[in-house]
């Protein structure tokens, strides 16, 4: 499954979902299972959306733009039928 990466300055949960929804074609997002991520964590999250749900890592990191660069790494992707 393909990675994806995006610079933000806003690492809401919101953001992210929007960034994450919108990249893999999921529609717009009914619940998941996280709030903001922060610098250097590692984590597994879910979304699920109205076209279907995404499992996935995310790390997240600092640039030298005084933004952050999230990187997603899907873990399972299902879209609705």
């Amino acid at each position: 499954m393909e990675k994806f990466e995006f610079e933000t300055t806003d690492l809401s949960y919101s953001n992210i979902e929007d960034q994450v929804t919108t990249y893999y074609n999921l529609g717009y997002s009914n619940s998941s299972s996280f709030n903001e991520l922060n610098l250097k964590c590692n984590v597994n999250l879910t979304i699920f959306a109205s076209k279907g749900s995404i499992e996935f890592s995310a790390i997240v990191s600092e640039t030298k733009n005084n933004t952050y660069l999230v990187c997603i790494s899907p873990k399972l992707i299902k879209y609705k039928k």
